[in-house]
């Protein structure tokens, strides 16, 4: 079964921290705000990022975080078997969606 997420692919906590970097920029400090929420999930998180309105302004990261997780899908691909084609994170939702990967 494939999860559901919003943005998609961020289905844990550690990937919600990743996508805060991403926004914010790399030395934001994120807390885990999940004992927040209305009910306890091991599917929901709730992230607070301290500072994250700061200057530099937002996306002033993102070049040297891109690397990271390109490396990041193809070493996943290459696990999977897919030896030929790693760098496939090209590729657009709707194929995504075809293969089954999203939903």
């Amino acid at each position: 079964m494939v999860k559901n997420s919003w943005p998609t692919g961020v289905t844990s906590w550690s990937d919600t921290v990743k996508f805060a970097q991403l926004l914010f920029g790399r030395d934001v400090q994120c807390e885990n705000y999940s004992h927040r929420l209305p009910y306890n999930s091991d599917e929901s998180f709730l992230l607070f990022a301290k500072g994250a309105c700061k200057e530099p302004p937002p996306f002033s990261c993102i070049r040297q975080l891109i690397v990271e997780q390109l490396e990041e899908i193809k070493d996943y691909e290459i696990g999977r078997g897919n030896s030929q084609n790693p760098e496939k994170s090209q590729q657009d939702e709707r194929s995504l969606e075809q293969e089954g990967v999203l939903l």
